[in-house]
């Protein structure tokens, strides 16, 4: 579809004949009456909403993540389950969990993790590059 194509889809949309309650109107002089965003209705128009949801909608705030991550880059090491500003690493010796330790800092607690994996598999351990 063309540029021109599309500006006249949506001119086409636009100008369409609609009843709300009593009055009937092109769908732009609803969005004037309404104030509303013409982008934002034919979005939602286009993702399957009437045009009464379209119009009162309000628009909904961006999903904000949060600063800290809740888990870690690094292999063995996770976030401590009560103090969520320390890591806690370990690391599995024949189907049980072995606590190397918690650090305040992520790349010691990756460290540890390093020296047991060594400690248990020699070279062919699977390491974190710190």
């Amino acid at each position: 579809m063309s540029a021109n194509e599309a500006r006249e889809a949506i001119e086409t949309i636009l100008a369409h004949q609609v009843t709300l309650g009593t009055r009937k109107l092109s769908i732009a002089d609803w969005i004037e009456e309404y104030g509303a965003d013409t982008g934002v209705v034919l979005l939602r128009l286009t993702a399957g909403k009437n045009l009464r949801q379209a119009l009162h909608d309000p628009i909904r705030e961006p999903v904000r993540w949060t600063t800290k991550p809740k888990g870690s880059r690094f292999r063995g090491v996770v976030r401590h389950g009560t103090r969520r500003d320390r890591w806690y690493a370990r690391i599995s010796n024949g189907g049980r969990l072995i606590d190397l330790g918690t650090s305040e800092n992520e790349l010691i607690a990756a460290s540890l993790y390093n020296i047991a994996a060594r400690n248990r598999d020699g070279l062919a351990a699977k390491i974190n590059l710190v």
